[in-house]
């Protein structure tokens, strides 16, 4: 998730610490995952245990972490020392492929698709890939669109999620 480079600038400024840079030109600072939790968002960046030591590391942490409280995010930093490997794997999943905003660019239409979605999935009696099968074939989109929406849906809180649990798609839902 990139932040804003400009208040990232004037941050690092304020700050007295040099903003990161790649041959002469700021780069964009980025977090690796935003968590809504109870209608709540958090900025959560993860590091090695070894990583999140180093002085530079820490310097840009300052400034990410000051870039979230001037919004009024939480920020976090997690390392493998915080995160079970269920958990850390669940959220590795749940950001990869292409985001469910970029498969269906259209609001209107990303919001038809999800209450159909939804919909079935609420039906506990349909197996989950037979939704997942179905629902992109009634909404007319490529196949795996509809699995990009789930993870859409349990990162936005849409659908209950448990990241200590194994994702396994094969087993019934309970």
């Amino acid at each position: 998730f990139p932040l804003p480079l400009a208040n990232t600038l004037m941050i690092a400024a304020q700050m007295n610490i040099k903003h990161p840079c790649v041959n002469g030109f700021s780069y964009v600072m980025t977090t690796d995952f935003m968590v809504k939790r109870n209608g709540t968002w958090h900025a959560i960046q993860v590091k090695t245990k070894e990583d999140s030591e180093k002085e530079r590391v820490k310097e840009k942490f300052e400034i990410e972490k000051a870039y979230y409280a001037s919004i009024g995010v939480d920020w976090q930093l997690v390392t493998e020392e915080d995160l079970p490997v269920v958990a850390a794997e669940n959220y590795y999943w749940l950001n990869s492929g292409m985001p469910f905003e970029c498969l269906v660019t259209d609001s209107v239409e990303r919001e038809r698709v999800k209450s159909a979605f939804l919909e079935l999935y609420d039906d506990y009696s349909i197996p989950f890939h037979t939704i997942l099968e179905a629902s992109d074939e009634i909404c007319g989109l490529c196949e795996g669109t509809t699995m990009q929406l789930y993870k859409s849906c349990i990162m936005d809180g849409s659908i209950a999620f448990d990241p200590l649990e194994i994702i396994c798609l094969d087993e019934p839902r309970r």
